[in-house]
């Protein structure tokens, strides 16, 4: 009988091996070898098990593997998955998803449930009887094409795609047509050069763009470049100098003529490093879209002499964001977004509690007192000081990580309409404390919310010296008599 019994149990045993072996898992078309990672693909249960490095190194997958726990770990993309053996669940991004059945160790080597580990990755998978194989499916994510736009953008034009030849017409004042040449900075990429011939008189240097946009009236506009001076040896005066932008269209105020609208302000560049702009403009509602439209960028003489200047990444664009009309730095621009979505209450960065954190600072120009989690700073008297918030220690604080401090305040008893807050700093580069080292906001530019604290979002980077490591930081709630109460102060990070 117990010779019966072993015969059965080793017919039994070699069906199972022919019947696991003979299993064929693919991954887009090609075949996964799992025999190659020590056991071929199994069925238990009904369900398919395969060696757990063989599916995650084919699908492109980390792999951890915790000896202790006798746990796998995994990522792919945005999704983490861990799974240990013997357990019927995998956790999947910290949710808890129910097996068939559990990984386990067979001939030496964990193998998992091929099909759990595959979807939970969002990986196609197909049983196909006929052949006995596990048919998997992996979509690679889509790279948008070269030529493929943001919505909303009309275009975007470098040194690299300008043929000067794409359906818009581009001229520059005084000079041949813009010249693609290798960036200062990069042999290896290409910019455009919008060189002009005046070397001795005024005169204002265009890339001028008479692009096939049909401009809305009230309609908001975003215009991106970077621009840089052409580096002149003989003439320093020309180390810095300003861009304009002026816009291309038909007014009803001008009988319906095509010509340029200067909207005023510049920016500056130079000649040592590009300087990226960002320019916001509100189409005026006596634009005539039909009578046509463009823009141009210019180069505003310095020192009564035409300048010539590079530009790349130059883009046009609806926008709907916060930031006002005007001139913006790439940092500014940046931190009028950051501003609109700010909330002091989650905000992201170093948080201080006034009156938890009250040894992190020196406080001067009046005698603190806390009171209900709130420093209390009161100034008055004909000789009244400012109120100033010395930090002790910033060397945790670098500008390139932080870029805005805020700060929670009531202000009562202040001269109506005159007072503002201030924000100082010192770096490494620049180690003193100086009003050119400073960010002043007027109280009537600041929100104030419904317990009525100002919420001040003090942007820092708009600032030329705010670069690298801090050395000293300061906040002066106020300018005037009056009761200064502080909640809370946060250095904004990026």
């Amino acid at each position: 009988m117990k010779k019966f019994l072993g015969i059965i149990l080793a017919v039994f045993m070699l069906t199972t091996v022919a019947f696991a072996a003979d299993i064929t898992v693919t991954l887009n078309g090609e075949v996964v070898d799992c025999e190659s990672y020590g056991s071929p693909a199994t069925i238990v249960e009904g369900r398919t098990l395969v060696p757990l490095r063989a599916i995650f190194e084919a699908l492109g997958a980390s792999v951890e593997w915790d000896q202790a726990t006798r746990t796998v770990s995994s990522t792919l993309g945005e999704d983490s998955i861990s799974l240990a053996v013997g357990s019927t669940t995998l956790i999947k991004n910290g949710e808890d998803v129910t097996l068939d059945v559990p990984a386990q160790i067979i001939n030496d080597r964990t193998m998992v449930p091929a099909r759990a580990i595959a979807e939970a990755y969002g990986v196609g998978v197909e049983w196909d009887s006929a052949t006995r194989t596990v048919i998997l499916t992996q979509v690679a994510e889509e790279e948008p094409a070269e030529d493929e736009l943001a919505e909303g953008t009309f275009f975007v034009l470098t040194g690299e795609n300008y043929t000067g030849n794409e359906g818009y017409t581009f001229t520059a004042g005084h000079t041949t047509e813009p010249q693609v040449v290798e960036n200062p900075d990069d042999a290896s990429d290409k910019v455009l050069f919008i060189h002009s011939e005046y070397t001795e008189k005024p005169s204002w240097t265009y890339f001028r763009n008479h692009v096939n946009v049909e401009f809305k009236p009230g309609e908001r506009y975003l215009v991106k470049f970077k621009a840089r001076l052409e580096k002149r040896a003989d003439d320093v005066e020309l180390s810095e100098a300003t861009v304009g932008i002026c816009f291309r269209f038909g007014d009803s105020a001008e009988d319906g003529t095509f010509k340029d609208h200067g909207v005023g302000g510049a920016i500056k560049v130079f000649n040592d490093k590009w300087t990226e702009v960002a320019f916001v403009y509100t189409a005026p509602e006596t634009l005539l879209p039909e009578v046509g439209s463009g823009f141009g960028i210019f180069g505003n003489p310095k020192d009564n002499v035409a300048i010539s200047f590079y530009l790349d990444d130059v883009s046009l664009a609806i926008y709907d964001g916060a930031a006002e009309d005007g001139f913006h730095t790439a940092a500014s621009f940046e931190e009028a977004e950051a501003k609109a979505d700010f909330d002091i209450n989650n905000a992201k960065g170093i948080v201080f509690d006034l009156n938890e954190d009250k040894d992190e600072f020196i406080v001067s120009g009046s005698t603190p007192e806390y009171k209900d989690g709130h420093l209390v700073m009161t100034s008055e008297g004909e000789t009244q000081i400012d109120p100033i918030i010395n930090f002790k220690d910033v060397s945790a604080i670098s500008a390139d990580k932080y870029n805005a401090v805020a700060v929670r305040f009531k202000a009562e008893g202040v001269t109506p309409g005159q007072d503002h807050i201030c924000v100082y700093f010192a770096t490494v580069a620049e180690d003193e404390l100086s009003q050119s080292k400073c960010i002043k906001v007027d109280y009537k530019n600041i929100e104030v919310d419904s317990e009525g604290y100002y919420v001040a979002f003090i942007g820092m980077s708009s600032n030329e010296y705010w670069n690298g490591q801090l050395t000293a930081l300061r906040v002066d709630p106020g300018n005037s008599n009056g009761v200064y109460t502080i909640d809370k102060i946060v250095v904004v990070e990026k």
